[in-house]
């Protein structure tokens, strides 16, 4: 979702990490205050599987004789991937409103 829906305002990157980090996520417009609420889909499961999956791929032919700096090293390459799919409006996207 890219837009609110009532007043048409276009959500920031600092709206959709507000968003991100916040216990309660919900898209709020600062125009008319409408709240949204992220709608959970099977894309979302999907496309977190793949880059999961690809990143075990991946990892599994990068030969570390420390097994700790390779398990660091997936996770920080992994997380900010599946972070950044949240923070990017894409069409696979969907809010509610409440």
């Amino acid at each position: 979702m890219k837009n609110c829906t009532e007043c048409n305002y276009e959500f920031t990157f600092t709206d959709r990490l507000r968003e991100a980090i916040s216990f309660r996520p919900r898209l709020k417009c600062k125009n008319c205050n409408s709240v949204y609420k992220q709608q959970y889909t099977i894309y979302k499961l999907i496309y977190s599987s793949v880059i999961i999956f690809i990143s075990l791929i991946v990892f599994d032919n990068i030969f570390l004789t420390n097994h700790i700096l390779n398990y660091t090293l997936y996770i920080l390459i992994t997380v900010p991937i599946l972070i950044i799919f949240d923070l990017l409006p894409h069409k696979f996207q969907k809010y509610e409103k409440l």
